[in-house]
């Protein structure tokens, strides 16, 4: 092998290396800026983020160890009060639901339902008053009832 033969080997050993080097760098960029392309978080998506609160002195787990009750809270308090049968994971979502008490026997649940941001607003505009309601579930039969004009409970 020649001196002129060496130098051409070198030359091609070296040019492949940079255009190797070139491609691996171009994907890398690719990847980077194309996982640029989501758009920031928006107030609404904010509203959305939940935080699980405990449901109060009487809420949390039934006597009888078979429901659990807690509230989600959001950004946009759009919050929310879930029943849970631990036994199979069956729900109940009250809307804007608070401070829950289970009966000794185990067998209901009650709450206050309070009202929206908007709803509250537009009462107190018209110079209503905002009164809460109170909520009941029957944990046997799944049956709930509202009352109106509530202004406390216990059990």
């Amino acid at each position: 092998m020649t001196v002129k033969e060496k130098s051409r080997g070198v030359d091609h050993f070296v040019l492949k290396h940079i255009v190797t080097a070139v491609f691996l760098c171009t994907l890398a960029l690719t990847f980077v800026f194309g996982a640029q392309t989501k758009p920031p978080a928006t107030f609404a998506d904010y509203g959305q983020w939940e935080r699980l609160s405990w449901a109060g002195r009487s809420g949390g787990i039934s006597p009888d160890g078979q429901w659990l009750a807690y509230g989600i809270n959001r950004s946009n308090g759009n919050n929310e009060l879930r029943v849970t049968k631990l036994a199979d994971g069956t729900t109940k979502v009250v809307a804007f639901g608070t401070r829950p008490a289970f009966s000794s026997d185990s067998m209901w649940i009650v709450y206050s339902i309070g009202r929206s941001d908007a709803e509250q607003e537009k009462l107190r505009d018209e110079k209503k008053p905002v009164h809460n309601k109170l909520g009941l579930l029957n944990l046997t039969t799944g049956e709930m009832s509202t009352l109106d004009g509530i202004e406390s409970f216990a059990f």
